[in-house]
């Protein structure tokens, strides 16, 4: 499997970020601002690694919640 990017968690949202944004601190940064965390609950933010087959099964799954 290759890595495609960087999965974040927090709260029950989800985000993608692509491999280009540099690595994990960076990723974990800028989830930080996207999701607007307060500096109290960052423990409560996961990263992990994005590879194409979790990207790719979360694309079909949400294409078919959609129907």
């Amino acid at each position: 499997m290759k890595q495609k990017g960087y999965i974040a968690f927090y709260e029950g949202k989800r985000l993608e970020l692509p491999l280009s944004i540099g690595d994990l601190y960076t990723a974990k940064l800028k989830a930080m601002e996207v999701f607007n965390v307060p500096k109290s609950k960052r423990g409560l933010l996961a990263i992990a690694p994005g590879y194409e087959t979790e990207i790719l099964n979360h694309d079909k799954k949400t294409a078919n919640e959609g129907k």
